[in-house]
């Protein structure tokens, strides 16, 4: 397998997977290969639909798969709808995850997304649940980039 000769070869060290798509798909691949790292969705209003939250995350847990979220802000759209803030967002996301990927477009928010990382604290059970209670109303708005069920 060509992952295999890269690593023998030292021309990488770790392989990962991404996929927005369809979890199912990631689920198979790592059931299949043994990825070092996994690159999914993870917001408040994944759950909905084709849920990463309820099938990526758990089996990376188990297989102790490094895990890296992104689409943390449903693509800026939660925070435009005004329904979530960036920073209670990017909490949601990096209590579930080992680091998160947040798009920027101006240094001020760079600098906010970094200061919620500097005093982050896991959200509780009871903060996640009413995070996603409430984008679930609106939460296929949120979600575009998976297939559709």
């Amino acid at each position: 397998m060509a992952v295999e000769r890269a690593r023998a070869d030292g021309r990488v060290r770790f392989a990962g997977i991404t996929g927005h798509y369809d979890p199912a798909v990631l689920v198979e691949a790592m059931r299949r290969y043994p990825f070092d790292n996994v690159l999914c969705a993870i917001n408040p209003a994944d759950r909905a639909q084709l849920s990463f939250l309820k099938t990526v995350v758990p089996l990376a847990r188990q297989q102790q798969i490094g895990l890296v979220g992104m689409k943390v802000l449903g693509a800026g759209r939660i925070v435009a709808d005004g329904l979530a803030g960036a920073s209670e967002l990017i909490r949601y996301a990096a209590s579930h995850a080992d680091t998160v990927i947040i798009g920027c477009w101006t240094v001020e928010e760079v600098r906010a997304n970094f200061a919620v990382g500097q005093r982050f604290a896991p959200m509780a059970s009871q903060e996640l649940k009413e995070l996603e209670e409430r984008l679930a109303p609106r939460s296929i708005d949120y979600t575009a980039y998976k297939r559709l069920t």
